[in-house]
C-alpha cells in the first residue's frame, strides 16, 4: 500500500503545475477562498470554499471531490479547477476526505455526506443556493461522487451506508470516473490494480466478486434510477485506470431515460483524467463542454 500511496502522490506533485498554473486559464481570475474548514467535530474531513469576488445573491455550488484511487490527492491540487469554475458564477466547496488505509471507502463516503450535511448548515451564511448544487469529482472522486449523487436521489441508500442528508443534487459532472467496482474485475490491469486495493483501502476481503454486504456499495451503475440528475461526462476511449466504466454507466442511463452530455478522448496520451491538464486539444474540448454545461446551470 505505502509504495501506491508513494506512486500517486508523486503523480500530483509531477502534474500540480500543470493542472493549476496555466497562465492562459487561470492569469485574470478574482476570487476569495477559505480554506481548510472543518466539517464536523472529528476534524478529518475539511473543505476549501472558492467564491467568484463579483458575486450574485445566492450562488449555484460545485460540490468537488478529488481522485487518487482513495489513497492519495487533496483539495490542494483542485486550486486551478476551482479558480476556473468560480470565475463562471459558481461557489466550489472542494472537498478533502481521510485517505486509505487509514480511513476506509465506507468512511469516506460517509465523510462527504458530513461535508454536504454542512453546505445546507451553512448556505445563508456563504450565500449558496441549494437548489443548483452540482456533484463533481475524478476518478476515486467520482465514485464517491456519482454515489452520493444516486444517494441524494434514494433515502433507502442512504440508511444502507449509514448516511443522512436532504440536500439534492440538480447535475453531475464526472471525470474518467469509476462507477462499477466488478467491471473492474473483467480487466487484467484493473483486476490487480483492485486487489491490491482490498481489503486496505476497501476494508474488505475480495475473493472473485465485490459479493460483499451492503452489494449496491460496490455498483453505482446497478443503482441509479431515473430520477438521476442530468450529468456530464468525460472519458478516455484508452483509460488504463477504468477502462468501460463511463460506456456501460451512459448504457444504463441511456435505459433510463436520463439526459447526459459527454466527451471523449481516442489517443493513448489523452489518458484518464486527460482534461485536467488543460493544454492538450481533447482537454480543451472537453473542458469547453464541461463551462457550456455549468454555465446554463450558473444562468438558471
Amino acid at each position: 500500500m505505502s509504495m501506491l500511496k508513494s506512486l500517486y502522490n508523486l503523480l500530483y506533485k509531477s502534474t500540480n503545475k500543470a493542472q493549476n498554473e496555466p497562465k492562459n486559464v487561470f492569469s485574470d481570475v478574482e476570487v476569495e477562498v477559505v480554506k481548510d474548514i472543518a466539517v464536523d467535530e472529528t476534524g478529518i474531513c475539511k473543505i476549501d470554499l472558492w467564491t467568484p469576488k463579483e458575486r450574485a445573491e445566492k450562488l449555484p455550488v460545485l460540490f468537488y471531490t478529488h481522485g487518487g484511487s482513495f489513497v492519495s490527492g487533496g483539495k490542494y491540487y483542485m486550486r486551478g479547477l476551482s479558480k476556473w469554475v468560480a470565475q463562471m458564477g459558481f461557489a466550489v466547496v472542494t472537498v478533502e476526505y481521510g485517505l486509505a488505509p487509514e480511513y476506509h471507502l465506507f468512511e469516506q463516503l460517509r465523510q462527504v455526506a458530513s461535508a454536504l450535511n454542512w453546505v445546507e448548515k451553512n448556505a445563508e451564511e456563504y450565500g449558496l443556493d441549494l437548489d443548483r448544487v452540482v456533484a463533481g469529482g475524478d476518478s476515486a472522486g467520482g465514485y464517491l461522487s456519482a454515489m452520493t449523487t444516486a444517494s441524494s436521489r434514494d433515502k433507502e441508500l442512504q440508511k444502507k451506508f449509514g448516511v443522512d442528508f436532504d440536500v439534492k443534487f440538480c447535475a453531475g459532472w464526472y471525470n474518467c470516473a469509476l462507477y462499477d467496482f466488478n467491471l473492474m474485475l473483467e480487466k487484467r490491469l484493473t483486476k490487480f490494480l483492485v486487489k491490491v486495493l482490498t481489503p486496505e483501502v476497501l476494508g474488505v476481503k475480495l475473493k472473485d466478486s465485490f459479493d460483499v454486504e451492503p452489494k449496491e456499495f460496490w455498483s453505482i451503475t446497478d443503482n441509479i434510477n431515473a430520477d438521476f440528475p442530468p450529468c456530464c461526462l468525460i472519458y478516455s476511449k484508452k483509460d488504463s485506470v477504468c477502462p468501460g466504466q463511463t460506456e456501460a454507466f451512459m448504457k444504463r442511463l441511456d435505459e433510463l431515460g436520463v439526459h447526459y452530455e459527454s466527451v471523449f478522448s481516442t489517443k493513448f496520451s489523452d489518458n484518464h483524467c486527460y482534461s485536467l491538464n488543460w493544454k492538450s486539444k481533447a482537454s480543451q474540448e472537453a473542458n469547453a463542454l464541461v463551462k457550456e454545461f455549468l454555465t446554463k446551470i450558473a444562468q438558471g
